[in-house]
């Protein structure tokens, strides 16, 4: 079973597993059938270990803090959960994802520049569930390109400056279960902005820095 990268609701954490450490360990399980995904930290990756990571039938990868040019990646076609953390990734480097990674179901990508044009390269992952994206250089008006994806139901915003205006686009996610806008994400926000959003979909989960806000009607105790 995949294994979920990222919180996939209210109260429910990322699976962790004590998975092997080095590549080559869990490449091995991977191929006696043990495990469908590769968690690395603090890893270098180069051409040659890019190709063993497209050899194997992984779903799930985990970029810690690690070392790499994803212009080595030429096709991870079962890929269906991402995340990178710790490394800055580029307008190229999400063009490279979204083409050669077309059914991510999960993407997860904390730290990078990306600015409103950039994201336009999310529209082609049709099967994406889950978001997350930072970027201090994000607007507005990208939020509807994050809106893309038809079958998003998770979407978290990390210091991504938007105001009432870019949750817009979001009140028209009839699937969207969870918004959880995190860092400075929230500052340009208005009582009576989120008052809509709530409105639009009153069975969203809505989260101001992992908390649920205090207008929101389906909060609980985490």
């Amino acid at each position: 079973m995949l294994s979920v990268i990222l919180f996939l609701g209210c109260g429910e954490s990322a699976s962790t597993s004590n998975a092997p450490r080095t590549l080559d360990d869990q490449l091995h399980r991977v191929e006696q059938g043990l495990e469908d995904k590769v968690e690395l930290e603090r890893e270098t990756l180069g051409s040659r270990e890019w190709q063993r990571l497209q050899t194997a039938k992984i779903r799930s990868l985990t970029l810690d803090h690690c070392r790499f040019a994803l212009a080595d990646l030429e096709s991870l076609p079962k890929l269906e959960s991402l995340r990178v953390e710790g490394t800055t990734i580029t307008a190229a480097a999400l063009q490279t994802i979204c083409r050669r990674c077309p059914d991510l179901v999960h993407l997860n990508l904390p730290t990078t520049r990306l600015t409103d044009d950039d994201l336009r390269e999310l529209a082609s992952l049709t099967r994406l569930e889950l978001l997350r994206i930072g970027s201090p250089l994000v607007t507005d008006a990208a939020v509807s390109h994050l809106c893309e994806p038809p079958q998003l139901r998770f979407l978290i915003l990390e210091d991504v400056p938007i105001t009432d205006e870019g949750l817009e686009p979001i009140a028209e996610l009839r699937d969207l279960e969870s918004l959880y806008l995190n860092g400075s994400t929230a500052t340009g926000l208005t009582d009576e902005g989120i008052s809509r959003l709530l409105v639009a979909l009153p069975k969203l989960h809505f989260h101001i820095n992992d908390r649920h806000h205090r207008t929101d009607p389906n909060s609980h105790p985490h």
